[in-house]
């Protein structure tokens, strides 16, 4: 009786250890994945605890500015600085990322932004406003403020 019990717990291990295999090859083959460390100087313009995103200008000032948003890694690096918390909007930091790019199997590519390292340069000039970041100028030169939104009203 007990022969016939483990022959059977044995069996389920073994049919279950296949259907593991099975579904890992699975998953190795529905697309590629490629990292690339990269790293880029801006201004913060939104910082949570999970969530960070980063201004940054072009060589050219007419094209205004453009926006990365990141994920913050769980073991994020901070220099000069003790903590993330400690960086506020508004400050100019270096951000050292991972680029992630994952093909699927129907060729559609996704592109996802996660920090890995930030570098605190510079504190935010004490007259910057959170406003006057959100009218910032994007690329191609209109303002954000260009942009209307549903619901604000003015007085």
């Amino acid at each position: 009786m007990l022969t016939k019990i483990t022959r059977i717990v044995t069996a389920l291990f073994l049919l279950l250890s296949v259907c593991i295999a099975v579904t890992a090859l699975a998953q190795e083959k529905t697309g590629t994945k490629e990292t690339v460390r990269k790293e880029i100087t801006g201004v913060i313009s939104g910082l949570s605890s999970n969530f960070m995103a980063v201004t940054y200008g072009t060589d050219d000032p007419s094209k205004g500015a453009y926006e990365m948003a990141f994920t913050i890694d769980k073991k994020i690096k901070v220099e000069h600085k003790n903590k993330l918390s400690d960086i506020k909007f508004g400050d100019t930091v270096t951000v050292k990322y991972d680029e992630i790019t994952e093909e699927l199997d129907n060729g559609r590519k996704i592109r996802t932004f996660v920090a890995q390292a930030v570098m605190f340069l510079k504190a935010a000039s004490k007259d910057l406003t959170s406003q006057e970041a959100v009218n910032m100028p994007v690329a191609g030169g209109a303002t954000n403020d260009s942009l209307p939104l549903k619901g604000v009203k003015e007085r």
